[in-house]
């Protein structure tokens, strides 16, 4: 084997240029790594209604915050075995499913006139049927015993109805926001929306999780929007 001898100083500076030529590809290569800031539109539209995801309790930690029930001893946050995180139960006897059911009301939710909205999540049910129920409010002038009264009034509905199973699914309500017609002497043009969860006939248990509120896009009249 021959061994070439290199001056120390010739050494030093193919060691130099050796690394610098490293230290740029190793440049390159992170460049090439880095993902480019981003810059579009979100892939998914903003949730509207206020912790729609349960994961907030309020501060006596039984109920979400933000929501309230007309039963509060029959709602509850518990934690979900399947990967949920916490979630809406709601349980009732017979004799509450039989009549008044339970509910989850959400606090206020602004909207805009001629604009399409859409409500998803997701239920799971041991027996009790369930509605999803999104009301527009207005506010409404009205004249009682003689007497002109200012105030917020529901004047829009819409439902949809989820039979139980016990496995999670996703539901879906699709519309529009629009002045609403009542009886009364003029159309009013809704304010705001309150998304209702109630649980009914039979007795038994059922849970809601990852309720969405979102503004899909102005209406187009040609298309009206459908619940599925």
């Amino acid at each position: 084997m021959t061994v070439h001898w290199v001056p120390a100083t010739r050494s030093v500076v193919v060691a130099l240029l050796g690394m610098t030529a490293a230290v740029r590809l190793l440049s390159a290569v992170g460049a090439q790594g880095q993902s480019a800031p981003a810059t579009g539109p979100s892939s998914k539209p903003a949730n509207l209604v206020y912790n729609g995801d349960f994961e907030r309790a309020d501060a006596a930690g039984r109920l979400p915050d933000g929501w309230t029930s007309e039963h509060p001893p029959n709602v509850r946050l518990v934690d979900d075995a399947e990967g949920h995180g916490q979630v809406v139960e709601m349980a009732g006897d017979q004799k509450l499913m039989a009549s008044y059911g339970v509910d989850l009301l959400s606090g206020q939710i602004p909207v805009k006139p001629e604009m399409r909205y859409r409500c998803t999540g997701y239920t799971r049910s041991t027996g009790p049927r369930m509605k999803v129920f999104v009301r527009g409010y207005a506010t409404i002038t009205h004249r009682v015993h003689g007497e002109v009264k200012v105030f917020d009034d529901a004047v829009y509905t819409m439902r949809k109805d989820i039979a139980a199973s016990e496995d999670w699914q996703p539901f879906n309500l699709d519309f529009a926001i629009r002045p609403a017609e009542v009886v009364r002497d003029q159309p009013h043009e809704i304010k705001y929306v309150r998304i209702k969860l109630w649980a009914f006939w039979p007795a038994g248990t059922c849970w809601f999780d990852g309720v969405r509120f979102e503004e899909v896009g102005p209406r187009s009249p040609a298309n009206p929007p459908a619940s599925n």
